[in-house]
């Protein structure tokens, strides 16, 4: 009716982006000029796409943590080995999308590190049936690297609750990527809003060899430990 606001939503149908009239107006029906500036400002990329995120804790007994291990729970019949699927392996982060610049971005454009990253979803089973290889593949000190010299850090992140503007389109869970520096030749491009990285998805199948020599293949510094 008259006088009366809508909320306005624009959805990229190409890279699933979101974006949102934050001006707190709303769009009043009649008010073609408005929406029409809304438009504009998205496409000239001054409106930034909306990405969610959880809360940044990787406590045991967070209620991030409670709900994923409820999840595993009703896909795997047991709340012991839901527990040990779900669980945060030693030297692997548990990244949200308020932290994924400095957790991932910063330590690759730094040149510091390359990360190896999972992305997932609590309540697929493709998922829980995966940990089991991504905990085999993360445990030890096989990727590590010199102390000192370039990392290859693990991190994993719940793709159900967490976006991030430079991450590509998440198409399934799980997912892996390889998250590497920029190549030399890509040093001197225009800089956009935020810092461009490479990145690699795993297309090969489910298993432990498969994905270990994708890594020993793809990343410098698995290379360099053969």
């Amino acid at each position: 009716g008259s006088g009366s606001h809508w909320s306005v939503v624009l959805f990229n149908t190409r890279t699933r982006r979101r974006y949102l009239d934050e001006s707190g107006g709303g769009w009043e029906p009649g008010d073609e000029a408005a929406l029409c500036h809304f438009v504009v400002s998205v496409l000239s990329g001054e409106i930034q796409p909306h990405c969610k995120s959880a809360e940044d804790t990787e406590e045991e007994g967070s209620p991030l943590a409670s709900e994923v291990d409820d999840a595993a729970t009703v896909l795997s019949g047991s709340p012991t080995s839901a527990g040990n699927a779900w669980a945060l392996q030693t030297g692997v982060m548990e990244v949200v999308g308020k932290t994924f610049t400095a957790k991932v971005l910063e330590p690759v454009l730094a040149g510091t590190a390359e990360v190896l990253m999972l992305i997932y979803a609590p309540w697929c089973s493709h998922s829980l049936n995966f940990f089991p290889i991504w905990h085999a593949l993360t445990e030890g000190d096989l990727y590590r690297g010199v102390p000192g010299e370039r990392q290859l850090l693990f991190a994993q992140m719940d793709g159900t609750r967490n976006e991030h503007v430079n991450l590509p389109v998440v198409t399934r869970f799980p997912m892996i990527l390889l998250v590497l520096p920029p190549l030399p030749s890509s040093a001197t491009r225009e800089q956009s809003a935020e810092p461009r990285v490479r990145y690699l998805s795993y297309e090969g199948t489910a298993s432990l060899q498969g994905l270990r020599e994708w890594v020993q293949h793809e990343s410098s510094v698995a290379k360099a430990k053969q």
